[in-house]
């Protein structure tokens, strides 16, 4: 059964510095981090040295059913691997099960998506 890593508290999913450098390092890629204007405590990420829009890393950009993504959670812990105003948890749903991400004012839940008409 799939595990998917979810945020459930207001403001967002973000992942901490540990969790994005050990993701990082874990997928082979190397990410500077550089501070988000004067909220020090939110960083935008960028691949390979380079700081331009073609290498910019976001939080949305992982899966949130990424092995290794999963793995460095397990290893730090949910409450070490959330970013600033992040609270994770992960959701298990069943194999056959066509899910998506849905949120509301940064708050996510797992639902499954049905043929609309």
């Amino acid at each position: 059964m799939p595990k998917i890593l979810l945020n459930c508290t207001l403001g967002g999913f973000a992942l901490s510095d540990e969790a994005m450098q050990r993701w990082a390092a874990l997928r082979g890629l190397q990410l500077t981090g550089v501070a988000w204007g004067e909220q020090t405590q939110w960083k935008v990420w960028y691949r390979d040295g380079c700081l331009d829009d073609d290498h910019l890393l976001d939080y949305q950009d992982i899966a949130r059913d990424d092995p290794l993504l999963l793995q460095v959670v397990e290893e730090l812990g949910l409450q070490a691997a959330a970013g600033h105003m992040s609270s994770l948890r992960i959701a298990t749903v069943p194999d056959d099960v066509d899910w998506f991400i849905d949120d509301h004012d940064g708050i996510e839940i797992v639902r499954e998506r049905h043929r609309t008409w």
